[in-house]
């Protein structure tokens, strides 16, 4: 073992021993949990020369304690709630269970980790860690691997064939130094369909991690805003495996936050199956936003679809990494993916690394990364004809973004997603 390799294994052991002392077990989970362990130690802690890690740095999640602590305002923490929604909240990564819709029916299943009755579940025991496992086949992801040994609140949901249900998870932060480490599982049956949204950071730090299982000719919408706690450490990861003819959908809207990276992994396991990432985001300040992506089609006719837009006001920093992976199984896969910055200010930076691995023959994949200036033509266009200019460079940037916002299925939540950008804008801009 080299030097290096051993400072790695330490402090992994150290991270996970003094984690672990806090972790709650539960019965169903306890093999997944020392598998992962297992897997965070043989990685290691990852560090910043990491090649997955190159643009940006993981030592804020390997610390013991939280390095960046928070005050939270009272306006972040008010929620809206809608009759035809399922809301569920956590309150400095704990979920309240009072507060909740924790539910059972014939076609939704709502536990927390914590539910005795969780313990009961076979679906549970055989999807815990399972896919975030298979994805460290290709990549080594040391930081889920540890969430899986040690995350301690979560919601395990399992939505049923018949109506077509929509779960809002509320993340809300009163803590000054709260350290979330969440892991969800979300499983859909054959033909079933889901809308899932998540909402707000609520903590510190977050370390989250969502498995996500998708049945024959099953549908989920993944909705995402992040930017009300702004100097939030976070980082989130999302898992998904897909059968055949089952579509997932996902989106994500970051807003301002200090640092926050946003890690895929999908695996299209199943002929048909249909997969679209997208997301739009704001960065100024010293903002690091970083999306981190992988696609794997395993098997033929599937689609994948990445769509992402950064806009970067002063020293912001934004990074994309992503990459399709076509196995030779994989025939007539059709895989698609774009990135573009926007750089407002002379510090601002887009950090790219696109990237194919094929080894079908009959395939349709394209990648394509681009960043620049707002046009100076289209400005000039616009304040010749009586715009201001604050307006017209606002006006710019949403036409910039709204390539992404047009990915999402639903009309209605792309306007509201529109007005959300428009407002941050008007205050925004100078």
């Amino acid at each position: 073992m080299t030097q290096n390799s051993k400072q790695r294994f330490l402090a992994a052991d150290e991270l996970l021993s003094f984690r672990n002392h806090h972790t709650h077990r539960n019965k169903n989970t306890k093999k997944a949990r020392i598998n992962a362990g297992k897997r965070f130690l043989k990685s290691g802690i990852p560090m910043s020369k990491d090649e997955y890690w190159k643009f940006s740095s993981p030592t804020r999640f390997t610390s013991k304690e939280v390095q960046n602590q928070l005050s939270f305002s009272e306006l972040n923490q008010e929620v809206i709630k809608s009759d035809d929604e399922i809301n569920i909240f956590f309150v400095d990564g704990i979920l309240d269970e009072n507060l909740s819709d924790l539910q059972v029916n014939e076609n939704l299943e709502i536990f927390s980790m914590s539910n005795k009755k969780a313990s009961e579940l076979l679906w549970v025991q055989e999807l815990y860690g399972e896919v975030e496992a298979a994805s460290q086949k290709r990549t080594k992801r040391a930081l889920s691997a540890f969430n899986t040994a040690c995350a301690e609140h979560g919601l395990f949901v399992r939505a049923k064939k018949g109506g077509k249900h929509k779960l809002v998870v509320n993340y809300i932060g009163k803590q000054s130094d709260s350290d979330s480490l969440i892991h969800h599982l979300i499983k859909l049956e054959h033909e079933s369909d889901l809308v899932l949204i998540e909402k707000g950071e609520g903590a510190s730090r977050l370390n989250r991690l969502i498995e996500i299982e998708l049945l024959p000719r099953s549908v989920l919408d993944h909705i995402r805003f992040f930017g009300k706690d702004l100097l939030a450490e976070a980082f989130s990861q999302v898992f998904v495996r897909q059968s055949s003819e089952s579509h997932y959908r996902e989106f994500t809207l970051a807003l301002n936050n200090n640092f926050i990276r946003n890690e895929f992994y999908v695996s299209l396991e199943g002929e048909n199956a249909k997969t679209s990432l997208a997301g739009a985001s704001l960065g100024n300040s010293d903002n690091v936003q970083d999306d981190t992506i992988y696609i794997a089609h395993l098997m033929p006719t599937c689609e994948s679809r990445q769509v992402f837009k950064k806009v970067l006001r002063e020293n912001a920093t934004g990074i994309f990494q992503g990459k399709i992976f076509v196995s030779s199984e994989a025939q007539k896969t059709d895989g698609y993916q774009i990135s573009k910055g926007l750089l407002i200010g002379d510090k601002s930076k887009f950090l790219t690394k696109p990237e194919l691995e094929i080894y079908a023959d009959d395939v349709i994949c394209s990648h394509g990364s681009t960043c620049g200036a707002i046009d100076d033509e289209s400005l000039f266009y616009l304040t010749s004809r009586g715009v201001s200019k604050k307006e017209a460079v606002g006006m710019l940037i949403l036409a910039f973004l709204d390539e992404a916002v047009q990915e999402i299925e639903d009309k209605e939540v792309a306007d509201e997603i529109r007005e959300i950008l428009r407002l941050d804008l008007e205050g925004g801009l100078e």
